[in-house]
């Protein structure tokens, strides 16, 4: 069935109107990467232990990045 841009333009705006993520590994990786930087605010270094319980969320995916890392597959992009 043809569709028409405007259409599918008008659909897009509501969704991001209504705050939904095309993206949301994305907007998870953004999240995470802001609250390492809290992290490091309060405790001036970026060493989230694993088992960390105030944010096991965060422990996860620092963990994950530097396995990632690691492995050579963390695009440049995420990597400063």
């Amino acid at each position: 069935q043809y569709r028409s841009n405007s259409m599918i333009s008008e659909r897009v705006k509501e969704l991001e109107r209504i705050g939904f993520e095309s993206k949301p590994d994305e907007a998870s990786w953004w999240k995470r990467l802001n609250e390492l930087e809290e992290y490091k605010r309060e405790h001036g270094h970026c060493n989230v232990p694993r088992g960390y319980k105030e944010n096991p969320q965060l422990a996860n995916w620092v963990d994950f990045q530097r396995r990632t890392y690691r492995s050579n597959k963390l695009s440049s992009e995420r990597v400063k």
